[in-house]
């Protein structure tokens, strides 16, 4: 149960190994000892992304930061599930961690925007916003008391069911969803006219053993780590959503590295999250194939069927508008990703 438990964790935080944490707790004797800069997540070490951390973002770290900083990272949630982690960044006791999905709302509701249901067609989507409004959710970041470190990716996510095919838009009515996420991903599903099965992360693996629920919303990795795929048998890989994952500190913690540090951090960032996220999205892919393989059965909707999906979950883009983020926000991910279509982006 334990190993099942450490495999959902991995499964729910694509990306949240990602970076560290920085703000000093400063050890016993400052005079022999470096600082210690704290982080938090739920990845089990060595396991999942959290290798890619290991192989990729951990040495330019150590780069950076050279011997006048220790960089300790708590894995495999024994701090706490991430509410947890943001009550004790908010208490000092840790100066950063990395995020989920669901954690990224939690710790900014606003980034629910990019969240959305079939929001973004493609990854090359998810990038261009990324690069014309990282500097805006930093903003939105800071407003709630942290800094954006960096902005992953989770997955696109997808359907899975215990037995019942999904290819209609009336296949949501009256099923029970698992559900964790938060608000959004409640609305999403009880829109579309299915019940919720909510539960807290480590109740999923037994809770879908038992048949607690019929269907689910998540990231293919996730499946698999849950083991969900020993009890489901299809999947509509339909990329109802796109889900990040984020690496945050608190502002002091920010506000406490040199300008040298931070500077140069600027300058490696770009390199080291477009290596990390092409890693991640090759694993998300190469997943849903050995899914398919071991057994899964792939539904899919018809152009006409997506079409009905789509528009029965345009109307929560507006709905939520002045509550998880303003219309302003909204309006600004739709123009830029309206300029990209039409070819009109610009660097």
């Amino acid at each position: 149960m334990q190993l099942i438990k450490s495999l959902v964790l991995v499964a729910l935080v694509v990306g949240l190994q990602f970076f560290f944490s920085i703000s000093p707790c400063h050890a016993q004797d400052a005079k022999t000892k470096p600082p210690r800069y704290k982080l938090a997540t739920i990845a089990p070490k060595g396991v999942g992304w959290a290798v890619h951390y290991e192989n990729i973002v951990l040495p330019v770290i150590r780069e950076v930061v050279g011997d006048e900083f220790e960089i300790k990272v708590f894995w495999g949630g024994v701090m706490g599930d991430e509410e947890e982690v943001i009550r004790k960044m908010h208490g000092g006791i840790l100066q950063g961690a990395g995020f989920s999905g669901q954690g990224s709302t939690l710790a900014c509701p606003a980034m629910s925007v990019v969240e959305l249901p079939f929001l973004f067609n493609n990854y090359d989507e998810v990038d261009y916003i990324k690069k014309k409004m990282t500097s805006t959710f930093e903003d939105l970041f800071r407003e709630n008391g942290f800094f954006l470190f960096a902005w992953c990716d989770q997955d696109f996510d997808v359907i899975i069911s215990r037995d019942k095919p999904f290819t209609r838009l009336e296949d949501f009515q009256g099923t029970p969803f698992m559900t964790w996420y938060g608000p959004l991903e409640e609305k999403l599903l009880t829109g579309l006219g299915a019940t919720l099965a909510p539960l807290d992360v480590p109740e999923i693996a037994s809770a879908a053993q038992a048949g607690k629920f019929q269907a689910a919303i998540g990231p293919c990795v996730f499946i698999l780590g849950a083991q969900l795929h020993n009890v489901v048998r299809n999947i509509n890989p339909c990329q109802i959503r796109y889900s990040p994952s984020l690496n945050v500190l608190t502002n002091a913690a920010w506000n406490s590295v040199p300008q040298s540090m931070q500077k140069e951090f600027y300058t490696k960032r770009p390199d080291a999250i477009n290596r990390f996220n092409s890693r991640v999205r090759e694993d998300n892919a190469r997943t849903l194939e050995a899914l398919y393989k071991y057994g899964l059965q792939k539904d899919e909707f018809s152009r006409v069927e997506l079409k009905k999906l789509k528009m029965a979950t345009r109307g929560l883009w507006d709905e939520l508008a002045g509550s998880l983020y303003s219309r302003a926000l909204l309006d600004e991910v739709l123009q830029h990703l309206e300029d990209y279509r039409s070819g009109r982006s610009t660097p």
